[in-house]
């Protein structure tokens, strides 16, 4: 988890360097800041709707005759494209963290008071990511049940688009929609907390909404959703970090 934490700073700090996002960790109180904040939650809420959209078409292609479908380098490319957009869902999620001043630590704290309050100390790990993938596979057996067996797609890179290994479900997992509908819940949650609008450009103080418990129930829903995707913290790391860089290769390109 430190290394994600420390690849989407990289990528942070290249984007405050082009003067893209404001100085942070950002001041609540500030209404512009606050209404900055929100314009994240709503790409988020965006970023999820294209992973959803690119999977649900990656589903109905493989509901076709076999004869019908695209060739497996075309589907390799959609599996891959399905892991980038969960790939920035995750980066989204870990942005708002940062930019409201979270530490890996504090997170760390803010999800073990979690698991102890809700008396489930035995999916405590050693590292942070381990156990979160703990508590979300937990919840998807208990809430949206398991995920189903993936098909596997693999592809060298090549200059004109980076690839990421894919393992994509090609049907819709059980409770899946329950489990997107739960995002969307989510973040508009965390949103309505922020009272200030873009559209609203006054300066005067505004009340710091307490965002602990809302923020901890979003990163959590959206590892879920990684989890439902049949990865594992290892592959999930591994394909962020990769994600990450090309990110930063992508804006210092000025793409």
């Amino acid at each position: 988890m430190s290394d994600m934490f420390s690849a989407q700073s990289r990528v942070m700090e290249e984007l405050r360097g082009m003067g893209r996002i404001p100085e942070y960790p950002i001041t609540l109180s500030d209404p512009q800041q606050q209404a900055f904040l929100k314009l994240i939650l709503v790409a988020l809420g965006e970023e999820v709707q294209e992973l959803d959209s690119a999977f649900k078409e990656f589903v109905e292609i493989h509901e076709k005759a076999p004869n019908e479908r695209p060739n497996e380098e075309s589907l390799a490319r959609m599996a891959s494209d399905i892991n980038e957009e969960l790939c920035d869902c995750l980066a989204f999620t870990l942005e708002v963290l940062i930019l409201l001043g979270v530490k890996k630590s504090e997170l760390e704290f803010m999800i073990r008071a979690l698991i102890r309050e809700n008396n489930l100390d035995s999916l405590i790990n050693g590292d942070l990511l381990d156990t979160i993938f703990n508590i979300a596979t937990y919840q998807n057996a208990k809430i949206y049940l398991c995920p189903v067996v993936p098909a596997h797609y693999e592809l060298p890179d090549n200059d004109i688009k980076p690839f990421l290994p894919a393992a994509v479900s090609t049907m819709l997992p059980e409770g899946y929609e329950t489990l997107i509908a739960d995002i969307y819940l989510a973040i508009f949650k965390l949103s309505h907390k922020l009272k200030a609008n873009h559209w609203r450009q006054t300066k005067d103080e505004i009340k710091v909404p307490d965002l602990e418990a809302d923020l901890v129930k979003l990163t959590l829903k959206i590892f879920q959703m990684v989890a439902l995707f049949c990865y594992d913290s290892a592959v999930i790391s591994e394909f962020f970090l990769k994600k990450a860089n090309i990110n930063l290769k992508r804006f210092r390109d000025g793409r």
